[in-house]
């Protein structure tokens, strides 16, 4: 099953929300990165099959895969001073999945 990764996601939500009120007044952001369909050993173990992998990616709208390296980037954004006024955020990587179905 999956209730287990979802419930543990969720909490991280509520912990977000409480760091972030407790926090922020003394300058101390805090944001969530969910990745979607990364490229990892995670995906190609739960679907072996490259052929599942190009459909899954076929149904992102960006037609691809995330890589680790997008993850990555918006982890140093969020870490550097051009994201100061980000705070409480959960910031999805998925090429845009979430909102297209």
């Amino acid at each position: 099953g999956r209730a287990d990764y979802v419930s543990g996601k969720a909490g991280l939500e509520g912990l977000n929300r409480a760091i972030t009120k407790e926090f922020a007044p003394s300058g101390i952001r805090c944001n969530l990165v969910h990745p979607s369909l990364i490229a990892t050993d995670l995906l190609s173990n739960r679907h072996p099959d490259p052929g599942v992998r190009r459909k899954l990616a076929e149904k992102v709208p960006l037609r691809r895969l995330g890589e680790a390296e997008d993850v990555a980037n918006l982890a140093v954004f969020l870490l550097s001073e051009k994201a100061s006024y980000i705070t409480g955020q959960s910031i999805l990587v998925d090429g845009g999945r979430s909102y297209c179905g």
